[in-house]
This record gives C-alpha cells, structure tokens and sequence, in this order.
C-alpha cells in the first residue's frame, strides 16, 4: 500500500556533472550516427551515377564520415567502460537522493511522494538510476510555478516497478507526445529534450519503458516501468 504522503521541497538542478554531460551526449552520438549513415548512404548514390567531376570529392567526403564513425565508437565504448557495476538497488531511496538533490539547488518546490512502503528493488546501475530520477524530477518541477506541484509514486506489480511523476504545469499538445524523448523536441517552458532523452536510453538500458500521457486537468505523466530484481 502507499505510504503516507511526504511533503518535499526543492528548485532546479544547477549544471550538471561531467558524467551528466557523457549521459547527455549519448542521444547526440546516436544522431551523429543517423547523420552520417543517411551521408554515407547518398554518397555511395553518387558514386554509382558515375558523376566523374565529384568522385575525388565523395572518396574524400566518405573517408572523413569514417574517421568520424570510429571516434564516435571510441567514445561510446569509454563510456560504457565508466558507469560503474551493476547492483541490486532500491529505487525508493535513490528517488529520495534525487529529491535531496533537488533541495540543495535552492528555493523552494513542492514535491508530494508516494511511495510504495518497503524496498522496491531493481537491477542497475546506481549513478544511471540516480541520474534518471534527477532528470525526470528536474523536467517536472522547471515546468511548475506557483501553488502548482510535482507528485510521484512508485509501486510494484508482476509486471514490473513503477516510477510515475507528475505535473499540472503548462500541457503538450496530444501529437507532441510521441517525440518527447527526442533530442531537438522541446514542447513546453522548461523542457530539456537532452536530459529527456538520456531518460529514455537509461530505461531501455535496462529493458524498461517509458511513455508520457497528458495529465487529467492539464500537465503531464511521465511512466518509468523497470524490471524488478531477480528473486523479489
């Protein structure tokens, strides 16, 4: 059952840490990888028209595009190579980190949690699960002003654990939903679409989902469903 309701308070998140920048390029280094395979591609197009006065100029144009390519795998692999172990974690507490997190940037926010009494454990990382609590939070609350709040809840099921944070700040237009975890698709004030998207590679990481909906009142709901521990 939920346990009581417990009253937070906090503001944004200042800049992030170096390793929040690594996480962040990550959904950069998968559209420079989208870039340069739709170059590669129109390339190779080229080169098969036979244009005699571009060849020099394709060859040289697709010997940078694969210089480029290794880098970008070097980098990704050094950061894999950096996150650390993966561990049993209780997802309860490391959103009470986030939360304390968010009070030490400064003024005041109201969060209301819910949260599921016990541990509610998952498999993961600690600093990408801490990292997707911060981020989430920081979406939401920089969405918020006023009387307005940030609520979030956890719970468990067979299906899996539940993170579920929600807003009544300014709604997004039902089309702009499915975009939302996109770098570039910022829908409303306050948005990070990098931190958005960062979101969403630490779920699918992890063999999660995660989905927004518009909030009933105006907002919206953010849904983060992980797979639980094994043996929970």
């Amino acid at each position: 059952m939920p346990a009581p309701h417990i009253q937070e308070t906090g503001s944004q998140f200042g800049n992030g840490s170096l390793a929040d920048l690594g996480e962040l390029a990550g959904p950069l280094t998968h559209e420079f990888n989208n870039l340069l395979n739709n170059l590669s591609l129109h390339l190779a197009v080229w080169q098969q028209a036979g244009h005699e006065g571009l060849l020099d100029d394709v060859k040289a144009l697709r010997q940078q595009i694969s210089h480029v390519s290794k880098v970008i795998v070097r980098f990704q692999r050094h950061r894999r190579d950096g996150q650390g172990e993966l561990t049993v974690l209780d997802l309860n507490a490391t959103l009470r980190q986030a939360v304390q997190d968010l009070q030490n940037a400064g003024s005041e926010l109201p969060i209301q949690l819910e949260v599921q009494e016990g541990n509610l454990l998952v498999r993961g990382k600690d600093v990408d699960m801490l990292r997707l609590c911060r981020f989430l939070l920081g979406n939401a609350v920089r969405a918020v002003s006023g009387e307005k709040i940030v609520l979030v809840r956890t719970s468990s099921s067979t299906a899996g654990v539940l993170l579920q944070i929600e807003d009544n700040g300014p709604d997004i237009p039902e089309d702009a939903l499915p975009g939302l975890f996109e770098p570039g698709r910022e829908a409303r004030e306050g948005m990070d679409c990098l931190e958005l998207a960062a979101c969403r590679s630490i779920v699918r990481r992890y063999q999660g989902s995660i989905r927004a909906t518009q909030r009933t009142g105006g907002g919206l709901v953010v849904t983060v469903q992980l797979p639980p521990a094994s043996g929970q």
